[in-house]
């Protein structure tokens, strides 16, 4: 075990610098006896703690020039151990020790020196301390000292200035293109939708969806002699193993379109296989309004538009409570209030209106004779090819219902002609309760709602997984 060798300071006397250089002599002769026993980094401390005491310095950090100004320490390199320095640093001798490499000192203990010989990426910087001499990343700027804002709701958020802080002016609506950073799957493309707005709504932002391409070849020609749309012209399709100069007469083709007509002002022509022809363009939604600041309160139907179509203080009423009111269904099918499935903790959804197939029709008559529920009437099925007023006296009918009595109270009738008598009347749904504005906090599962039903300033807890 090699000792740990302490600086040897002597006494002040005219021999001092004459002394010097053999008390570093030995102690590198000592570091030398034991080096099998040293690791490099211990022979560096014993290197700099000879060093900085021989030379008058501090052992333990760097030297005090004229003015009182402080070097930074300098870094040992080379000596028996081959240190090398860090990073990017050179090797130099220390002109400060008596060892000369140029004169048999091949294991002379040297300080490592940096120049900036490299150039940094973006983020980082170059310390070009002897310690480092390497690319290091920047320490980040101090995030900005920011004053009061104004107390406005801004839809899109703040403009801020130079120095990132919010200021009392709004940032204009986002990209009037919903398509425009949206990237869809190989085999379909985006497409602008108008998604359906809620009641009192006036517009609603067209939304971005990923819809399926169209097919790349439209089929024409073959037995049934297919003829391709517009102005198309139908070709053989060399994807096929039919060919029509083969004998092939039958063969089904490939439609191609080829602009060849001028269009009319206002129309395009589409030339796509599956129009080739003229088409008046669908003229592009209009861009959203520009609006200003809006109270901030919370209204749970909207708030009411303005001739712009932007928001005021004003909310909208609750909706009708019959969502069929203004759907008008199909033949065969009717409008029906159904209620949607809610998010947890949601609380009751509004019924939402949905078409449905009408109910099949009821049939009387006949060889049974059978008879109509209720009060209805059996009349002639004029659907069917039998004809009472033409011999056909078992003919069956279908049961209509009008309403020709009176019902008590608490029942109602129901003209249906399954049913066409009175029946205990359903209660009809209470009123949605009318709420004032609420505090303008997102909620993910929903406000809690007071014994009125109204959505309070508190969130509902997440739902138990």
């Amino acid at each position: 075990m090699v000792p740990v060798l302490e600086p040897v300071v002597s006494h002040p006397s005219p021999s001092r610098r004459a002394l010097g250089a053999p008390t570093r002599l030995g102690l590198f002769v000592v570091v030398m006896l034991g080096l099998a026993a040293c690791d490099p980094a211990r022979i560096r401390d014993i290197i700099e703690a000879g060093r900085g005491t021989s030379s008058g310095g501090s052992a333990t950090g760097g030297t005090t020039g004229s003015g009182g100004a402080t070097t930074p320490p300098a870094v040992t390199c080379g000596g028996l151990a081959g240190l090398t320095c860090p990073g990017t640093g050179h090797c130099v001798d220390d002109p400060n020790d008596a060892c000369d490499p140029n004169k048999g000192g091949a294991d002379c203990a040297g300080t490592c020196q940096c120049v900036e010989n490299q150039a940094c990426i973006k983020g980082d910087v170059f310390d070009s301390s002897p310690k480092v001499c390497a690319c290091v990343p920047a320490e980040p700027p101090p995030p900005p000292v920011c004053g009061p804002v104004c107390d406005i709701y801004c839809q899109y958020g703040h403009a801020l200035d130079a120095s990132g802080c919010e200021t009392c002016a709004c940032n204009a609506p986002p990209s009037t293109d919903p398509c425009a950073a949206v990237k869809c799957a190989a085999g379909t493309h985006c497409t602008t939708v108008i998604p359906p707005c809620a009641p009192g709504t006036k517009s609603c932002p067209p939304q971005a969806m990923c819809v399926a391409d169209a097919p790349d070849t439209v089929f024409c020609g073959g037995i049934a002699g297919i003829a391709c749309p517009g102005r198309g012209q139908c070709i053989d399709n060399p994807n096929d193993g039919c060919d029509p100069k083969s004998g092939g007469a039958d063969c089904g083709g490939m439609c191609t379109c080829v602009e060849t007509v001028l269009c009319v002002k206002g129309a395009t022509f589409d030339s796509s296989p599956k129009v080739c022809a003229c088409v008046t363009p669908t003229p592009p939604p209009p861009p959203p309004p520009v609006c200003g600041p809006v109270c901030q309160i919370f209204c749970e139907n909207g708030n009411v538009l303005d001739a712009a179509g932007c928001p005021t203080c004003a909310c909208n009423p609750p909706p009708v409570t019959d969502p069929c009111a203004t759907v008008r269904c199909a033949a065969g099918t009717h409008c029906a209030a159904i209620a949607p499935p809610c998010a947890p903790g949601a609380g009751a959804c509004p019924p939402q209106a949905m078409c449905v197939a009408d109910a099949p029709k009821v049939t009387c008559g006949g060889f049974a004779g059978i008879a109509c529920p209720g009060s209805g009437k059996c009349t002639d099925d004029p659907s069917d090819a039998c004809d009472p007023k033409a011999g056909g006296a078992d003919c069956s009918g279908v049961c209509t219902c009008v309403q020709n009595v009176a019902c008590i109270k608490g029942a109602t009738f129901d003209s249906s002609p399954k049913v066409c008598a009175c029946v205990t009347a359903t209660p009809p749904p209470p009123p949605p309760p009318t709420c004032g504005p609420v505090c303008a906090i997102a909620c993910t599962w929903g406000h809690v709602k007071d014994a009125s039903g109204c959505p309070t300033c508190a969130c509902n807890p997440p739902p138990k997984s």
